[in-house]
């Protein structure tokens, strides 16, 4: 996820608009929720925001917290330039990769306790 071509399924995802400069996240509370999500999208101000971001993502916890939702929550009414607006995209990309990974991961899990390895 992080050098070489990105997976198909991957580069609809969590793309940020195209403003010059920064952008104001004006959307959330500090340590609370970051964003405000419109449909698939997630907006940083009344008009601009992050496009098809999967429910998926959007529902993730870890920790009992949504990592993407809290990463915002701690730069609400700052500015957001470039690289934050991409490292957003990447970090929707990459929790959406964990997701489809849930599945795979789950029948190794269970085929691992179902037939340990006796040493």
């Amino acid at each position: 996820m992080t050098t070489g071509a990105i997976r198909t399924e991957l580069r609809g995802i969590g793309l940020p608009d195209s403003v010059t400069g920064s952008a104001v996240l004006v959307y959330g509370t500090a340590g609370g929720d970051g964003g405000r999500r419109v449909d698939d999208d997630l907006l940083w101000d009344g008009s601009h925001g992050w496009r098809n971001i999967p429910d998926e993502v959007w529902q993730y916890r870890l920790g009992g917290f949504n990592p993407f939702t809290k990463w915002l929550a701690y730069r609400v009414n700052t500015a957001l330039t470039p690289d934050d607006r991409h490292a957003v995209m990447h970090l929707v990309r990459r929790l959406y990769a964990l997701h489809l990974l849930e599945a795979e991961a789950d029948a190794v899990y269970t085929q691992a306790h179902d037939h340990p390895l006796v040493v």
